[in-house]
Protein backbone atom coordinates (compact mmCIF):
# COMPACT_ATOMS: atom_id res chain seq x y z
CA UNK A 1 0.00 0.00 0.00
CA UNK A 2 1.03 3.64 -0.69
CA UNK A 3 2.79 5.13 2.01
CA UNK A 4 -0.51 7.94 2.03
CA UNK A 5 -3.19 5.39 1.64
CA UNK A 6 -4.79 4.15 4.84
CA UNK A 7 -8.07 1.39 5.23
CA UNK A 8 -10.92 2.70 7.11
CA UNK A 9 -11.69 -0.19 10.05
CA UNK A 10 -14.65 -1.67 12.06
CA UNK A 11 -15.43 0.52 14.92
CA UNK A 12 -14.87 -0.70 18.81
CA UNK A 13 -18.02 -1.46 21.16
CA UNK A 14 -21.76 -2.33 20.46
CA UNK A 15 -23.40 -0.53 17.49
CA UNK A 16 -26.26 0.63 18.84
CA UNK A 17 -27.27 4.50 18.06
CA UNK A 18 -27.09 6.56 21.60
CA UNK A 19 -30.80 8.47 22.13
CA UNK A 20 -31.23 11.65 21.19
CA UNK A 21 -32.26 13.91 24.05
CA UNK A 22 -34.49 17.27 22.93
CA UNK A 23 -35.78 18.28 26.36
CA UNK A 24 -35.36 21.77 27.21
CA UNK A 25 -33.71 21.89 30.57
CA UNK A 26 -31.49 19.39 29.11
CA UNK A 27 -29.93 21.90 25.77
CA UNK A 28 -29.79 24.49 27.57
CA UNK A 29 -26.56 23.69 29.33
CA UNK A 30 -24.85 22.59 26.27
CA UNK A 31 -25.57 25.90 24.68
CA UNK A 32 -22.86 28.16 25.84
CA UNK A 33 -19.10 27.99 26.13
CA UNK A 34 -16.69 29.83 28.08
CA UNK A 35 -16.92 32.86 25.91
CA UNK A 36 -20.72 32.76 27.18
CA UNK A 37 -21.27 32.36 23.32
CA UNK A 38 -25.01 31.36 23.43
CA UNK A 39 -26.23 29.21 20.65
CA UNK A 40 -29.11 26.48 19.89
CA UNK A 41 -28.58 22.72 20.39
CA UNK A 42 -31.08 20.64 18.62
CA UNK A 43 -30.87 17.28 20.83
CA UNK A 44 -28.19 16.16 22.68
CA UNK A 45 -26.68 12.91 22.68
CA UNK A 46 -23.81 11.06 25.12
CA UNK A 47 -22.57 8.03 23.25
CA UNK A 48 -20.75 5.37 25.65
CA UNK A 49 -18.72 3.73 22.85
CA UNK A 50 -16.96 4.62 19.35
CA UNK A 51 -19.61 2.69 17.71
CA UNK A 52 -22.28 4.47 19.06
CA UNK A 53 -20.28 7.34 17.84
CA UNK A 54 -20.23 5.91 14.87
CA UNK A 55 -23.71 4.83 14.42
CA UNK A 56 -25.05 8.51 15.42
CA UNK A 57 -22.91 9.86 12.59
CA UNK A 58 -23.71 7.50 9.70
CA UNK A 59 -27.40 8.74 10.67
CA UNK A 60 -26.70 11.98 10.74
CA UNK A 61 -24.73 11.88 7.59
CA UNK A 62 -28.15 10.22 5.58
CA UNK A 63 -30.35 12.81 7.19
CA UNK A 64 -28.02 15.99 6.23
CA UNK A 65 -28.38 16.62 10.34
CA UNK A 66 -25.41 18.60 11.36
CA UNK A 67 -23.54 17.42 14.45
CA UNK A 68 -21.22 19.19 17.22
CA UNK A 69 -18.61 17.11 19.19
CA UNK A 70 -18.16 19.33 22.49
CA UNK A 71 -16.15 18.29 25.60
CA UNK A 72 -15.53 20.80 28.34
CA UNK A 73 -17.35 23.67 26.43
CA UNK A 74 -13.92 25.83 27.05
CA UNK A 75 -13.87 27.33 23.34
CA UNK A 76 -12.87 31.08 23.29
CA UNK A 77 -14.04 31.20 19.54
CA UNK A 78 -17.77 29.69 19.81
CA UNK A 79 -16.36 26.86 18.59
CA UNK A 80 -18.21 24.71 21.33
CA UNK A 81 -21.46 26.55 20.71
CA UNK A 82 -24.04 24.73 18.74
CA UNK A 83 -26.15 26.44 15.69
CA UNK A 84 -29.02 23.91 15.54
CA UNK A 85 -26.81 21.09 15.73
CA UNK A 86 -26.82 17.72 17.68
CA UNK A 87 -24.81 17.70 20.13
CA UNK A 88 -22.37 15.07 20.40
CA UNK A 89 -21.47 15.08 24.60
CA UNK A 90 -18.46 13.01 24.59
CA UNK A 91 -17.34 13.69 28.52
CA UNK A 92 -18.81 10.03 29.20
CA UNK A 93 -15.64 8.80 26.70
CA UNK A 94 -13.33 9.35 29.72
CA UNK A 95 -11.50 5.31 29.44
CA UNK A 96 -7.86 5.65 30.56
CA UNK A 97 -4.84 2.93 30.25
CA UNK A 98 -1.14 4.11 31.14
CA UNK A 99 1.18 1.74 29.16
CA UNK A 100 5.10 2.66 29.93
CA UNK A 101 5.39 6.28 28.88
CA UNK A 102 2.08 6.41 26.85
CA UNK A 103 -1.48 7.17 27.63
CA UNK A 104 -4.28 5.80 25.92
CA UNK A 105 -7.51 8.03 26.99
CA UNK A 106 -10.49 8.70 25.83
CA UNK A 107 -11.74 12.48 24.45
CA UNK A 108 -13.76 12.87 27.53
CA UNK A 109 -10.85 12.75 29.78
CA UNK A 110 -10.16 15.94 31.42
CA UNK A 111 -6.33 16.96 31.59
CA UNK A 112 -6.22 17.81 35.42
CA UNK A 113 -7.29 14.25 36.03
CA UNK A 114 -5.13 12.69 33.81
CA UNK A 115 -2.00 14.70 34.95
CA UNK A 116 -3.35 13.36 38.75
CA UNK A 117 -3.83 9.87 37.42
CA UNK A 118 -0.31 9.99 36.29
CA UNK A 119 1.03 11.11 39.46
CA UNK A 120 1.95 7.87 41.38
CA UNK A 121 3.76 6.52 37.66
CA UNK A 122 5.82 10.00 38.31
CA UNK A 123 4.90 10.76 34.52
CA UNK A 124 3.10 13.73 33.51
CA UNK A 125 1.26 15.55 30.16
CA UNK A 126 3.44 18.43 29.94
CA UNK A 127 1.58 20.75 27.27
CA UNK A 128 -1.57 21.43 29.18
CA UNK A 129 -3.33 24.71 28.56
CA UNK A 130 -3.96 27.06 31.57
CA UNK A 131 -7.49 26.05 31.84
CA UNK A 132 -6.38 22.59 33.04
CA UNK A 133 -10.37 20.95 33.11
CA UNK A 134 -10.73 21.05 29.22
CA UNK A 135 -10.80 17.81 27.56
CA UNK A 136 -8.43 15.40 25.78
CA UNK A 137 -10.96 15.68 22.75
CA UNK A 138 -11.15 19.49 22.59
CA UNK A 139 -7.39 19.91 23.59
CA UNK A 140 -6.38 18.01 20.03
CA UNK A 141 -9.37 19.89 18.44
CA UNK A 142 -7.60 22.83 18.88
CA UNK A 143 -4.00 21.59 19.22
CA UNK A 144 -4.30 23.16 22.68
CA UNK A 145 -1.15 25.35 24.18
CA UNK A 146 -0.45 26.74 28.17
CA UNK A 147 2.05 28.21 29.63
CA UNK A 148 4.63 25.41 29.60
CA UNK A 149 4.49 25.44 25.63
CA UNK A 150 7.71 27.56 25.94
CA UNK A 151 9.56 24.14 27.04
CA UNK A 152 7.22 21.77 25.69
CA UNK A 153 5.35 22.53 22.70
CA UNK A 154 1.73 22.53 21.83
CA UNK A 155 -0.25 19.16 22.04
CA UNK A 156 0.15 18.32 18.74
CA UNK A 157 3.62 16.25 19.03
CA UNK A 158 2.36 14.49 22.14
CA UNK A 159 0.14 12.75 19.72
CA UNK A 160 1.28 9.44 18.77
CA UNK A 161 -2.01 8.09 17.75
CA UNK A 162 -5.73 8.96 16.99
CA UNK A 163 -8.89 6.26 16.38
CA UNK A 164 -11.45 8.40 14.32
CA UNK A 165 -14.88 8.36 13.22
CA UNK A 166 -15.52 10.11 10.00
CA UNK A 167 -18.92 11.94 8.89
CA UNK A 168 -19.91 8.78 7.08
CA UNK A 169 -19.78 6.30 10.28
CA UNK A 170 -16.91 5.07 8.94
CA UNK A 171 -13.28 4.82 11.51
CA UNK A 172 -9.81 5.28 10.98
CA UNK A 173 -6.83 3.98 13.40
CA UNK A 174 -4.01 6.13 12.84
CA UNK A 175 -0.53 5.90 14.02
CA UNK A 176 2.03 8.89 13.29
CA UNK A 177 3.96 7.41 10.95
CA UNK A 178 2.03 5.45 9.06
CA UNK A 179 0.53 7.75 6.81
CA UNK A 180 1.90 10.58 5.03
CA UNK A 181 1.47 13.06 2.80
CA UNK A 182 2.00 12.40 -0.55
CA UNK A 183 1.35 14.24 -4.04
CA UNK A 184 -0.44 16.95 -1.64
CA UNK A 185 -3.04 14.34 -0.72
CA UNK A 186 -3.79 10.96 1.19
CA UNK A 187 -5.94 8.43 0.44
CA UNK A 188 -8.82 7.02 2.48
CA UNK A 189 -9.91 3.47 1.78
CA UNK A 190 -13.53 3.09 2.95
CA UNK A 191 -16.53 0.39 2.03
CA UNK A 192 -17.63 2.48 -0.49
CA UNK A 193 -13.72 3.11 -2.53
CA UNK A 194 -10.94 5.28 -2.17
CA UNK A 195 -11.50 8.81 -1.22
CA UNK A 196 -8.59 11.36 -2.23
CA UNK A 197 -8.33 14.19 0.33
CA UNK A 198 -6.44 16.93 -1.44
CA UNK A 199 -4.24 19.06 1.32
CA UNK A 200 -4.57 23.06 0.94
CA UNK A 201 -1.56 24.93 -0.75
CA UNK A 202 -0.92 27.48 1.83
CA UNK A 203 2.15 27.27 3.95
CA UNK A 204 1.97 29.04 7.27
CA UNK A 205 4.93 30.85 9.76
CA UNK A 206 7.44 28.34 11.69
CA UNK A 207 6.36 29.62 15.28
CA UNK A 208 5.71 27.38 18.11
CA UNK A 209 1.66 28.19 18.69
CA UNK A 210 -0.12 28.54 15.69
CA UNK A 211 -4.17 28.11 15.22
CA UNK A 212 -5.01 29.26 11.46
CA UNK A 213 -7.02 26.41 9.79
CA UNK A 214 -6.08 23.19 8.87
CA UNK A 215 -2.25 21.95 9.07
CA UNK A 216 -0.15 21.88 5.97
CA UNK A 217 3.23 20.51 5.62
CA UNK A 218 5.03 18.59 2.82
CA UNK A 219 6.03 15.04 4.00
CA UNK A 220 3.09 15.65 6.95
CA UNK A 221 1.02 12.72 9.08
CA UNK A 222 -2.30 11.94 8.29
CA UNK A 223 -2.57 12.49 12.19
CA UNK A 224 -1.79 15.96 12.14
CA UNK A 225 -4.56 16.60 9.61
CA UNK A 226 -6.76 15.98 12.24
CA UNK A 227 -4.81 17.40 15.24
CA UNK A 228 -6.37 21.48 15.18
CA UNK A 229 -9.22 20.79 12.72
CA UNK A 230 -11.59 21.87 15.20
CA UNK A 231 -14.15 18.91 14.88
CA UNK A 232 -14.71 19.48 11.12
CA UNK A 233 -13.26 16.74 10.16
CA UNK A 234 -14.11 13.70 12.35
CA UNK A 235 -14.48 12.79 15.83
CA UNK A 236 -11.33 11.70 17.83
CA UNK A 237 -12.91 8.49 19.82
CA UNK A 238 -9.26 7.68 21.21
CA UNK A 239 -5.92 9.56 21.51
CA UNK A 240 -2.59 8.22 22.40
CA UNK A 241 -0.32 10.18 24.46
CA UNK A 242 3.48 10.31 25.15
CA UNK A 243 4.35 11.50 28.22
CA UNK A 244 7.26 12.86 30.13
CA UNK A 245 8.92 12.36 33.53
CA UNK A 246 7.98 14.29 36.25
CA UNK A 247 10.15 17.06 37.29
CA UNK A 248 12.04 16.42 40.40
CA UNK A 249 10.84 19.66 41.74
CA UNK A 250 9.08 22.85 40.99
CA UNK A 251 8.90 26.13 41.94
CA UNK A 252 6.34 28.60 41.23
CA UNK A 253 7.11 32.59 41.83
CA UNK A 254 5.79 36.29 40.36
CA UNK A 255 8.01 39.34 40.59
CA UNK A 256 6.77 43.11 39.93
CA UNK A 257 8.62 45.17 37.75
CA UNK A 258 8.79 48.98 37.91
CA UNK A 259 7.94 49.27 33.47
CA UNK A 260 7.29 46.65 30.70
CA UNK A 261 10.69 47.54 29.78
CA UNK A 262 12.60 45.64 32.50
CA UNK A 263 10.06 42.82 32.53
CA UNK A 264 10.84 41.94 28.91
CA UNK A 265 14.35 41.79 29.81
CA UNK A 266 13.93 39.72 32.77
CA UNK A 267 11.56 37.62 30.62
CA UNK A 268 14.23 37.31 27.74
CA UNK A 269 17.08 36.89 29.86
CA UNK A 270 15.43 33.66 31.36
CA UNK A 271 14.41 32.33 27.85
CA UNK A 272 18.05 33.06 26.68
CA UNK A 273 19.42 30.87 29.95
CA UNK A 274 16.54 27.98 29.41
CA UNK A 275 17.65 27.31 26.01
CA UNK A 276 21.30 27.56 26.64
CA UNK A 277 21.02 24.86 29.75
CA UNK A 278 18.62 22.57 27.32
CA UNK A 279 21.29 22.67 24.62
CA UNK A 280 23.80 22.12 26.56
CA UNK A 281 22.10 19.77 29.16
CA UNK A 282 23.28 21.58 32.18
CA UNK A 283 21.89 20.27 35.06
CA UNK A 284 22.98 23.19 37.23
CA UNK A 285 21.54 25.52 34.45
CA UNK A 286 18.32 27.98 34.49
CA UNK A 287 15.23 25.95 33.67
CA UNK A 288 12.21 28.00 33.67
CA UNK A 289 9.43 26.07 31.48
CA UNK A 290 7.06 28.62 31.66
CA UNK A 291 7.20 32.72 31.62
CA UNK A 292 4.04 34.75 32.04
CA UNK A 293 3.32 38.43 31.93
CA UNK A 294 0.40 40.38 33.24
CA UNK A 295 0.38 44.96 32.20
CA UNK A 296 -0.61 47.18 34.35
CA UNK A 297 -4.31 48.22 33.34
CA UNK A 298 -4.98 44.39 33.84
CA UNK A 299 -3.94 44.56 37.40
CA UNK A 300 -5.63 48.08 37.81
CA UNK A 301 -8.74 46.40 37.09
CA UNK A 302 -7.99 43.74 39.03
CA UNK A 303 -8.09 46.27 42.56
CA UNK A 304 -10.87 48.26 40.83
CA UNK A 305 -13.06 45.30 41.18
CA UNK A 306 -11.95 44.01 44.65
CA UNK A 307 -10.22 41.07 43.08
CA UNK A 308 -6.74 42.33 44.43
CA UNK A 309 -6.72 39.91 47.74
CA UNK A 310 -8.52 37.21 46.46
CA UNK A 311 -5.62 37.06 43.61
CA UNK A 312 -3.10 38.00 46.12
CA UNK A 313 -1.28 41.06 43.63
CA UNK A 314 2.32 41.73 44.87
CA UNK A 315 2.98 45.74 45.20
CA UNK A 316 2.07 48.09 42.33
CA UNK A 317 4.59 48.35 39.72
CA UNK A 318 4.07 48.55 35.74
CA UNK A 319 3.55 44.89 35.14
CA UNK A 320 4.36 41.42 36.67
CA UNK A 321 5.55 38.20 35.29
CA UNK A 322 4.85 34.80 36.77
CA UNK A 323 7.42 31.66 36.19
CA UNK A 324 8.11 28.11 37.06
CA UNK A 325 11.04 26.66 36.83
CA UNK A 326 12.15 22.90 37.39
CA UNK A 327 14.82 21.23 39.43
CA UNK A 328 16.52 18.53 38.59
CA UNK A 329 16.44 16.94 41.94
CA UNK A 330 14.46 17.43 44.78
CA UNK A 331 14.99 20.50 47.88
CA UNK A 332 14.04 21.33 50.86
CA UNK A 333 12.13 24.31 51.00
CA UNK A 334 14.96 25.95 53.18
CA UNK A 335 17.46 25.01 50.52
CA UNK A 336 15.78 26.19 47.54
CA UNK A 337 15.03 29.49 49.86
CA UNK A 338 19.07 29.67 50.15
CA UNK A 339 19.66 29.16 47.28
CA UNK A 340 17.70 32.08 45.78
CA UNK A 341 18.96 33.93 48.68
CA UNK A 342 22.57 33.18 46.81
CA UNK A 343 21.76 34.23 43.61
CA UNK A 344 20.69 37.90 44.67
CA UNK A 345 23.93 38.15 47.04
CA UNK A 346 25.92 36.48 44.00
CA UNK A 347 26.76 33.59 45.55
CA UNK A 348 26.81 30.30 44.06
CA UNK A 349 26.15 27.03 45.57
CA UNK A 350 27.82 23.58 45.29
CA UNK A 351 24.18 21.54 44.49
CA UNK A 352 23.44 21.63 41.07
CA UNK A 353 19.63 21.87 41.83
CA UNK A 354 20.25 24.35 44.51
CA UNK A 355 22.65 26.08 41.48
CA UNK A 356 19.60 26.47 38.68
CA UNK A 357 17.48 28.00 41.06
CA UNK A 358 20.66 30.75 42.56
CA UNK A 359 20.95 31.44 38.69
CA UNK A 360 17.11 32.22 38.40
CA UNK A 361 18.05 34.36 41.37
CA UNK A 362 20.62 36.12 39.79
CA UNK A 363 18.00 37.05 37.07
CA UNK A 364 15.90 38.66 38.99
CA UNK A 365 18.26 40.70 40.94
CA UNK A 366 19.68 42.09 37.73
CA UNK A 367 16.21 43.34 36.92
CA UNK A 368 15.29 44.82 39.60
CA UNK A 369 13.03 42.71 40.50
CA UNK A 370 14.51 41.85 44.40
CA UNK A 371 11.90 43.82 46.34
CA UNK A 372 9.21 42.07 45.11
CA UNK A 373 9.57 38.85 44.32
CA UNK A 374 7.07 35.86 45.88
CA UNK A 375 8.08 32.89 45.72
CA UNK A 376 6.39 29.28 45.95
CA UNK A 377 8.80 26.87 47.33
CA UNK A 378 8.96 23.27 46.33
CA UNK A 379 6.83 21.65 48.91
CA UNK A 380 4.25 24.37 49.11
CA UNK A 381 1.84 23.55 46.57
CA UNK A 382 -0.91 25.78 47.98
CA UNK A 383 1.63 28.07 47.08
CA UNK A 384 1.91 27.37 43.32
CA UNK A 385 -1.67 27.23 43.66
CA UNK A 386 -2.60 30.91 44.65
CA UNK A 387 0.31 32.23 41.76
CA UNK A 388 -1.62 30.05 38.99
CA UNK A 389 -4.94 31.81 40.67
CA UNK A 390 -3.35 35.03 39.95
CA UNK A 391 -3.35 34.26 36.21
CA UNK A 392 -6.45 32.86 35.87
CA UNK A 393 -8.41 35.69 37.72
CA UNK A 394 -7.70 38.25 34.88
CA UNK A 395 -9.56 36.83 31.99
CA UNK A 396 -11.97 35.53 34.42
CA UNK A 397 -12.72 38.95 35.49
CA UNK A 398 -12.54 40.12 32.31
CA UNK A 399 -15.29 37.98 31.38
CA UNK A 400 -17.28 39.11 34.16
CA UNK A 401 -16.98 42.80 33.17
CA UNK A 402 -17.80 41.74 29.53
CA UNK A 403 -21.21 40.00 30.96
CA UNK A 404 -22.29 42.80 33.12
CA UNK A 405 -21.64 45.55 30.56
CA UNK A 406 -23.42 42.95 27.98
CA UNK A 407 -26.49 43.16 30.14
CA UNK A 408 -26.47 47.07 29.71
CA UNK A 409 -26.04 47.04 26.10
CA UNK A 410 -26.54 43.82 24.11
CA UNK A 411 -23.95 44.57 21.84
CA UNK A 412 -20.96 44.20 24.19
CA UNK A 413 -18.98 41.76 23.62
CA UNK A 414 -15.96 39.57 24.00
CA UNK A 415 -13.10 40.84 21.66
CA UNK A 416 -9.61 39.34 22.14
CA UNK A 417 -6.82 38.80 20.28
CA UNK A 418 -4.84 35.64 20.27
CA UNK A 419 -2.06 36.68 18.01
CA UNK A 420 1.95 35.47 17.83
CA UNK A 421 5.21 36.92 16.53
CA UNK A 422 8.60 36.05 17.23
CA UNK A 423 9.93 36.75 20.89
CA UNK A 424 11.87 39.25 19.61
CA UNK A 425 9.35 40.87 17.92
CA UNK A 426 6.98 40.95 21.20
CA UNK A 427 7.73 44.63 22.12
CA UNK A 428 7.22 46.17 18.99
CA UNK A 429 4.02 44.50 19.07
CA UNK A 430 3.09 45.15 22.38
CA UNK A 431 3.29 49.49 20.93
CA UNK A 432 1.00 48.16 18.14
CA UNK A 433 -1.60 46.95 20.14
CA UNK A 434 -1.74 49.87 22.38
CA UNK A 435 -1.40 52.49 19.71
CA UNK A 436 -4.49 50.55 18.00
CA UNK A 437 -6.28 50.85 20.97
CA UNK A 438 -5.62 54.34 21.84
CA UNK A 439 -6.64 55.84 18.28
CA UNK A 440 -10.03 54.31 18.98
CA UNK A 441 -10.61 55.26 22.47
CA UNK A 442 -10.92 52.25 23.92
CA UNK A 443 -9.59 50.45 27.22
CA UNK A 444 -7.63 47.26 27.03
CA UNK A 445 -6.47 44.58 29.04
CA UNK A 446 -3.12 42.34 27.75
CA UNK A 447 -1.96 39.29 29.31
CA UNK A 448 -0.38 35.90 28.11
CA UNK A 449 2.40 33.72 27.58
CA UNK A 450 5.26 36.32 26.64
CA UNK A 451 7.71 33.24 26.69
CA UNK A 452 6.30 32.40 23.19
CA UNK A 453 5.69 35.46 21.91
CA UNK A 454 1.62 34.91 22.30
CA UNK A 455 -0.04 37.39 24.64
CA UNK A 456 -3.88 37.92 24.88
CA UNK A 457 -4.74 41.54 23.74
CA UNK A 458 -8.65 42.02 25.39
CA UNK A 459 -10.62 45.25 24.50
CA UNK A 460 -13.11 46.62 27.28
CA UNK A 461 -15.87 47.31 25.32
CA UNK A 462 -18.76 49.78 26.83
CA UNK A 463 -20.81 49.83 24.10
CA UNK A 464 -21.50 47.81 20.82
CA UNK A 465 -19.59 50.64 18.96
CA UNK A 466 -16.24 49.97 21.16
CA UNK A 467 -16.97 46.17 19.70
CA UNK A 468 -17.35 47.06 16.28
CA UNK A 469 -14.14 49.37 16.92
CA UNK A 470 -12.16 46.58 18.73
CA UNK A 471 -12.74 44.37 15.65
CA UNK A 472 -11.20 46.85 13.22
CA UNK A 473 -8.24 47.32 15.89
CA UNK A 474 -7.87 43.52 15.72
CA UNK A 475 -7.89 43.29 11.62
CA UNK A 476 -5.01 46.35 11.52
CA UNK A 477 -3.31 44.09 13.86
CA UNK A 478 -3.25 40.66 12.15
CA UNK A 479 -1.71 42.38 9.53
CA UNK A 480 1.27 43.65 11.64
CA UNK A 481 1.11 40.74 13.20
CA UNK A 482 1.86 38.92 9.86
CA UNK A 483 4.73 41.33 8.79
CA UNK A 484 6.12 40.88 11.99
CA UNK A 485 6.57 36.80 11.56
CA UNK A 486 4.02 35.74 13.33
CA UNK A 487 0.39 34.97 13.03
CA UNK A 488 -3.23 36.46 14.04
CA UNK A 489 -4.36 33.28 15.15
CA UNK A 490 -2.20 31.37 17.91
CA UNK A 491 -3.71 28.90 20.45
CA UNK A 492 -7.23 29.34 20.32
CA UNK A 493 -8.53 28.38 17.32
CA UNK A 494 -10.83 30.29 14.66
CA UNK A 495 -14.42 28.60 15.74
CA UNK A 496 -17.75 30.50 14.48
CA UNK A 497 -16.17 33.95 15.51
CA UNK A 498 -16.33 36.21 12.35
CA UNK A 499 -13.73 38.17 13.69
CA UNK A 500 -11.68 35.60 13.76
CA UNK A 501 -12.56 33.82 10.48
CA UNK A 502 -12.02 37.33 8.80
CA UNK A 503 -8.72 37.43 10.54
CA UNK A 504 -8.04 34.02 9.11
CA UNK A 505 -9.25 35.02 5.56
CA UNK A 506 -7.23 37.98 5.48
CA UNK A 507 -4.06 35.82 6.44
CA UNK A 508 -4.15 33.02 4.28
CA UNK A 509 -6.18 34.38 1.86
CA UNK A 510 -9.70 33.50 -0.35
CA UNK A 511 -8.09 30.32 -2.00
CA UNK A 512 -6.62 29.31 1.11
CA UNK A 513 -10.26 28.77 2.61
CA UNK A 514 -11.66 27.24 -0.16
CA UNK A 515 -9.33 24.93 -0.25
CA UNK A 516 -9.64 24.08 3.10
CA UNK A 517 -13.61 23.27 2.05
CA UNK A 518 -12.21 21.07 -0.51
CA UNK A 519 -10.86 18.72 1.86
CA UNK A 520 -13.37 19.16 4.28
CA UNK A 521 -16.09 18.00 1.68
CA UNK A 522 -13.69 14.73 0.58
CA UNK A 523 -14.11 13.40 4.08
CA UNK A 524 -17.27 15.72 5.02
CA UNK A 525 -19.35 15.47 1.35
CA UNK A 526 -22.50 17.06 3.15
CA UNK A 527 -20.74 19.60 5.61
CA UNK A 528 -22.43 17.53 8.96
CA UNK A 529 -19.30 18.13 11.27
CA UNK A 530 -19.12 21.23 13.17
CA UNK A 531 -20.48 23.24 10.29
CA UNK A 532 -18.99 26.89 10.69
CA UNK A 533 -16.04 26.11 12.71
CA UNK A 534 -13.09 27.77 10.57
CA UNK A 535 -14.90 29.06 7.68
CA UNK A 536 -18.94 29.95 7.18
CA UNK A 537 -21.47 27.39 6.38
CA UNK A 538 -21.84 28.29 2.87
CA UNK A 539 -18.29 28.46 2.11
CA UNK A 540 -18.73 24.53 1.42
CA UNK A 541 -21.89 25.27 -1.34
Amino acid sequence: MAKNRVKTVAPRGEASSPSVSTERDVLASFEEDAARSRGEAAGVARPRSEAEVAALLARASGEGTSVLAQGARSSLTAGATPRGDVVLALEGLDAFALEGAVARVGPGVRLRDLNERLAASGLWFPPVPTYDLCCAGGAVATNAAGAATFKYGPVRPWVRALRVVLASGEVLALRRGDCVEEAGRFVVETSAGAVTIPLPAYRTPDVKKIACGYFVREGMDLVDLFIGSEGTLGVVTEIELALAPRPASVVAGVASFADERSAFAFAADVRGASETTWRVKDASGVDVRAIEWIDAPSLELLRARGKASDAELPPAGGSIVLFEQELPAALEDDEAARAIGAGFAGERPALPAARALAGLGALLARHGADDSVRVSLPHDAAGRQRIARLREVVPETVNELVAERKRADPGVRKVAGDMVVPFDRLEEMLGHYRSAFARRGLDSAIWGHVSDGNVHANVLARSSADARSGDEALLELGDMARSLGGAPLSEHGVGKSPTKQRLLRAFLGDQAITDMARTKKALDPRGILAPGNIFPRDTLE
